[in-house]
């Protein structure tokens, strides 16, 4: 048991990727910017030139959020009710309750714990004379190859969105080349966060004069609105990622009977109300400022200790331990999934021995489809094993080993063995 504070593992099992200087420089730039129309588009064509790095065949548009780029694609489309879309078996809520909002018809298809792709076989099975797109997420930075997905879709003028919110490291990847749309995220807890935006990468140049002629109907984030988010993640931002401050702050919740991550998990999610009210916004200057500002200074060293960090604890895990996506067609880490027998038991010994060990970081969940049920047991049997661990650049080494060792006494006492993955 952990006797004192002294004796934690003192980070929580996500970190925020930014700092409180980088937070300053964002202030910097928003107390220049003038947020004119004009300096708004020239705002915009700096982020597409640096994102594109010379590259010509597609188009960018800055949103707000995925959800607000996945929203306005919609309303531009404006598929009849009753159409369908094929979805990844894990998605997040808010997803969903836009896609129903525009009465498209869900048919969720089954994840592969090993690989993290959709199953090829039941995506072609799911295909029917209603399906009008399809919109495939890379969970947990693990990505798995799209092309045969995009080859069925391309027999079936099917529309291709590409959900990457969970896979920027830099600009080394920006999408596969033949979605139809690629979105990327920057919001709290993501890799390069500004505290919100998103990056569309369309391919079609007429659909991306449409979904830019809508959008610029939008009304623009208040510029105040976006300093009042960056003073407020500076504060949790240096919280969350201080190793003085989470050892004695969480003993402290402890102390007094507070679960920390019902405090702060619920601060780091976007547009808790009013979602389309939200959601239906440009990206004021300031932010889209910063995010090219954060693409240019793009740390690659960094990101590769990322990468490091989660190999190095992936070839030591209890052989009693699953780790997730291990086969797939490229391995980083957003976030460091665990399946385990007992999951909540093995959560609670962890926080007794000092690792900040958690069931409900994320808002990810189970997606069911409408209508005729479809087989979704793997993302069924992922989201009930789970457990995320502290494992991310943050970290050092010898914090990794105590967490490692930390597992396997948990394993070990409660006697779990280990899991056998449905086919």
């Amino acid at each position: 048991m952990m006797d004192s504070a002294s004796s934690m593992v003192p980070h929580v099992c996500f970190f925020i990727d930014s700092s409180f200087s980088s937070t300053l420089e964002g202030l910097e730039l928003l107390m220049y910017s003038q947020e004119t129309e004009q300096e708004h588009f020239l705002v915009q064509e700096d982020l597409e030139r640096v994102w594109k790095s010379g590259e010509e065949n597609f188009s960018i548009l800055p949103c707000l959020s995925v959800r607000s780029g996945l929203d306005l694609f919609l309303s531009v489309k404006q598929y009849p009710p009753g159409s369908e879309i094929i979805v990844s078996s894990i998605n997040i809520p808010t997803v969903i309750k836009i896609l129903h909002h525009h009465n498209l018809k869900i048919r969720s298809c089954d994840i592969d714990i090993k690989t993290m792709s959709p199953s090829v076989q039941q995506f072609k099975s799911l295909i029917t004379k209603k399906t009008v797109a399809t919109l495939l997420a890379h969970v947990y930075g693990k990505r798995f190859d799209m092309q045969p997905f995009i080859n069925m879709c391309k027999d079936q003028n099917i529309v291709v969105l590409e959900d990457c919110a969970e896979t920027f490291y830099g600009l080394q990847f920006k999408g596969h080349p033949e979605s139809d749309i690629a979105f990327f995220s920057f919001g709290t807890i993501k890799i390069s966060t500004v505290f919100g935006g998103a990056i569309l990468r369309v391919k079609n140049r007429q659909l991306y004069n449409t979904l830019r002629e809508r959008h610029a109907t939008y009304p623009i984030q208040p510029k105040s609105e976006y300093a009042m988010k960056l003073a407020k993640y500076s504060v949790i931002t240096t919280m969350i990622n201080s190793p003085f401050i989470v050892r004695w702050g969480v003993s402290a919740f402890r102390a007094v009977g507070i679960n920390h991550k019902d405090v702060f998990v619920p601060m780091l999610r976007g547009f808790p109300s009013n979602l389309f009210k939200g959601i239906r916004r440009q990206p004021c200057s300031a932010l889209l400022k910063n995010l090219t500002f954060k693409l240019v200074n793009f740390n690659e060293k960094e990101n590769k200790l990322v990468q490091e960090k989660g190999d190095y604890v992936t070839k030591r895990l209890s052989d009693n331990a699953v780790c997730v996506g291990t086969n797939a067609f490229f391995v980083n880490y957003w976030l460091f999934p665990i399946l385990v027998e007992k999951p909540d038991q093995v959560c609670k010994i962890l926080n007794e021995l000092g690792v900040d060990a958690a069931r409900g970081t994320t808002q990810l969940q189970v997606v069911v489809s409408d209508g005729e049920a479809t087989d979704v047991t793997q993302a069924q049997f992922l989201m009930q094993h789970v457990v995320y661990l502290p494992v991310h650049k943050l970290v050092p080494y010898s914090e990794l080993d105590k967490i490692l060792g930390a597992l396997k006494q948990t394993l070990f006492q409660l006697g779990c063995t280990r899991l056998k993955l449905p086919s």
